[in-house]
């Protein structure tokens, strides 16, 4: 499983808990990080429990009456209302993540960094940075326009 993350400015969910992939697809937003490490899947799925699950729909017009079409489902979640509380555990569970991993490859191999056997681990290190990066540029910002924009999260 492979998770697709990134910010968005804005986005308009109906009742429905459906949003216009155009909208989404407008927005001023860079191209998504992913995650897929077997050991990183976990802890970034308890982040994400509180996120809003909505359908990403494109807008179809058939005999004169409007057509959604399902896209996608995704995971969807304003970035003020993301809780201290949850970056705290997210932190210590990757801080957790990079000891008890770098522990396991030094006790069960010799200290060769180029070994093929470290390559997962340098994969997962490298998905940790990007997620690091991503979370101190929109979720802890000060700036208003990261505020007031939404966490959009989808699965590959």
């Amino acid at each position: 499983m492979t998770y697709l993350y990134k910010f968005i400015n804005t986005i308009k969910v109906d009742k429905d808990k459906k949003a216009n992939y155009e909208d989404i697809k407008i927005s001023r937003s860079e191209n998504p990080y992913s995650l897929s490490t077997p050991h990183l899947i976990p802890i970034f799925e308890t982040f994400i429990l509180t996120f809003d699950s909505i359908i990403v729909v494109e807008r179809s017009e058939a005999d004169n009456s409007p057509i959604d079409l399902v896209a996608q489902k995704a995971l969807l979640k304003k970035v003020s209302d993301i809780d201290k509380q949850s970056i705290t555990e997210l932190s210590k569970s990757l801080s957790n993540f990079i000891i008890a991993e770098f522990t396991l490859q030094q006790n069960s191999r010799d200290a060769n960094l180029f070994d093929a056997s470290w390559g997962p681990y340098f994969s997962g290190l490298r998905e940790l940075l990007d997620l690091h990066e991503f979370v101190r540029k929109y979720i802890l910002s000060k700036n208003k326009l990261y505020r007031n924009g939404c966490i959009f999260i989808t699965e590959k």
